[in-house]
């Protein structure tokens, strides 16, 4: 699935079971750190990462999934959105 916040999206892609890959769309050349925490005390650094999320979760558990984006300039965004696992 896409997500789209103020125009710069991530995307969440399953995997395989609970396992999902998160990519940053935001320009590269302007990002200078990009750190991913995932509602469930995770929390990654990188503009692509995996993740996976507990087996012992019930089904249909959702996840606040928040990365935050530190620009060149010091600029900061905050992208959050909700990820139900299977």
């Amino acid at each position: 699935s896409t997500i789209m916040v103020l125009g710069a999206p991530w995307t969440s892609t399953l995997i395989s079971g609970r396992n999902y890959q998160f990519t940053s769309s935001m320009a590269s050349n302007f990002i200078i750190s990009s750190q991913w925490t995932f509602g469930d005390g995770t929390i990654i650094n990188g503009s692509t990462t995996t993740h996976q999320f507990s087996t012992t979760a019930p089904v249909n558990t959702t996840y606040n999934v928040t990365l935050i984006n530190v620009d060149i300039y010091g600029g900061r965004s905050t992208l959050t959105q909700t990820v139900t696992i299977p």
